[in-house]
């Protein structure tokens, strides 16, 4: 818990002049999740998974200095698709490709006009509390009605050439518009000799009539 404590410190530190209303989210989702704590085995949905390997390294948030040289082609990239590439939790958009029809907002503007898909609701998962307080990552992205997006949208999240161990917390949130079809694929690959932690949550808003086919990899 120590390791959470430090870097959440030096997050708020980092952000000084942060939103005030995400700032205080932040704050309560951190007090949540020190209150929760980490499952054990004792938790019956969390009983056959063991995250003692969480407290053996001591993960660190990453920096706008993590980013590496990045590579020439991008791994796992399914051929026929557009992509939205992150690297190390730097989105890349020099090497991303949508369409007209999909959009990417800031993070902050989401928050600012969805608030409540932020909001905890008394959940008791302690990485969704971990993830809202600590998000550092992850895009939101929107489809306009009435789009058919024909190719999926493959969505790299991509740890790679990290020189200790690094953790990110990547909130998604794709936004299909009414009548809208896509197929999104989320993507995690790690490319390194070191230990990583990608804490990630995906929220979906689907408009009426829409449809979503999403598929999540982790290589």
């Amino acid at each position: 818990m120590k390791q959470f404590q430090e870097q959440f410190d030096e997050l708020l530190e980092y952000w000084p002049d942060e939103d005030s209303s995400l700032r205080d989210l932040r704050l309560k989702a951190f007090n949540k999740f020190k209150e929760l704590g980490l499952p054990n085995k004792k938790w019956e949905e969390w009983q056959f998974t063991d995250f003692s390997s969480i407290n053996k390294f001591n993960f660190r948030l990453s920096k706008d200095s993590d980013l590496p040289t990045l590579p020439k082609t991008i791994p796992g990239r399914i051929s026929n698709s557009y992509i939205i590439f992150i690297v190390n939790g730097h989105y890349q958009p020099q090497l991303s490709e949508i369409p007209s029809s999909v959009s990417i907002a800031k993070g902050l503007d989401h928050f600012r006009s969805n608030p409540e898909l932020y909001s905890l609701n008394n959940s008791s998962n302690p990485f969704l509390s971990l993830n809202t307080s600590m998000m550092n990552s992850g895009l939101p992205i929107y489809i306009k009605n009435n789009a058919i997006i024909e190719k999926p949208i493959q969505v790299v999240y991509l740890t790679t050439n990290i020189s200790d161990e690094l953790m990110n917390h990547p909130r998604f949130s794709f936004n299909l518009g009414e009548n809208s079809e896509s197929t999104i694929i989320e993507q995690y690959i790690g490319s390194t000799s070191n230990s990583y932690f990608v804490n990630a949550v995906t929220q979906v808003n689907i408009e009426k009539n829409a449809k979503l086919n999403h598929v999540r990899i982790q290589e």
